[in-house]
């Protein structure tokens, strides 16, 4: 059993640490990043196995996958609503996944232009060097005039 540690936790989390990392190199202070950007997970949950691995919602299984999966898109959808974005970056495909779901349902706007960045998980196959990636990635999608300090 995985005791529960709350904010006193200490384990880094690798891909939140190349992500704002990457985030901070770009925007310097968070006001920057918050400017034009807001961060949405779409499930904001930490499924871990007996023993204390990351299990993440694709690797969930039957009902369970299913349950979730309908409440994680309810509110993403009611969170674009709310928030009227005019670009997405979906980041890593299943991200991108349930943005299409969305779409295909007509509970997304066709004006929205959502890209697809690569999620910085260490476990994603050839991704040694995410964050040159991604760099690379926002200067080709024109991305970088949302996360420079103004």
């Amino acid at each position: 059993m995985k005791p529960i540690e709350g904010l006193e936790c200490k384990r880094k989390e690798q891909s939140g640490k190349r992500f704002w990392g990457l985030m901070e190199e770009l925007c310097g202070e968070p006001e920057n990043f918050f400017r034009h950007c807001f961060m949405y997970n779409i499930c904001p949950f930490a499924f871990l196995n007996k023993n204390g691995r990351n299990i993440t919602p694709p690797e969930l299984k039957g009902e369970c996958k299913s349950a979730l999966n309908k409440i994680c898109l309810n509110y993403l959808s009611k969170s674009i609503k709310i928030f009227k974005p005019k670009i997405i970056i979906a980041i890593g495909s299943y991200a991108n996944q349930k943005l299409n779901d969305l779409r295909k349902k007509s509970l997304i706007s066709e004006s929205i232009d959502y890209k697809l960045l690569p999620h910085p998980s260490p476990r994603a196959f050839h991704n040694n060097d995410w964050v040159d990636r991604a760099r690379k990635w926002m200067l080709e999608n024109d991305m970088l005039k949302y996360f420079k300090a103004e």
